[in-house]
């Protein structure tokens, strides 16, 4: 399987992600007590996405920096991103959608010419 990551204003070829991160979410389990009953029953509480990490060759242009950089400058930069999962042929065959997203990380490794992002987003969402 291969797959493509699409980041709203994140373009270009050289934007080749090697690595992502497995997609995880959770959903915190609240306990509660009905008063006509002594029996815990249980809810679905908060839901928690972990963070997305991608990684790959440096981008000819700069703009994932950018991103990074409005983000840590105080600008709330949020964006969606699309992760599509391709069969051998570079057919679609499922698609994530992330919202609300804003990376949280940034690192470069000058010796192997890559990047790593870290982004974390409030929605996550399967099509």
């Amino acid at each position: 399987l291969r797959y493509q990551v699409e980041i709203s204003g994140i373009t270009g070829e050289n934007f080749t992600p090697t690595f992502i991160t497995p997609m995880r979410s959770t959903l915190d389990i609240v306990e509660y007590r009905d008063s006509h009953s002594s029996a815990v029953s249980h809810r679905p509480g908060v839901m928690r996405n972990d963070v997305l990490v991608l990684s790959g060759p440096l981008p000819a242009d700069e703009s994932l920096w950018q991103w990074y950089k409005n983000v840590s400058d105080g600008l709330l930069d949020k964006r969606s991103a699309s992760l599509i999962i391709k069969n051998a042929e570079g057919d679609d065959i499922q698609r994530f959608y992330f919202y609300e997203g804003w990376p949280c990380g940034y690192s470069i490794y000058p010796l192997t010419q890559t990047w790593r992002c870290e982004i974390v987003f409030d929605k996550m969402e399967r099509a």
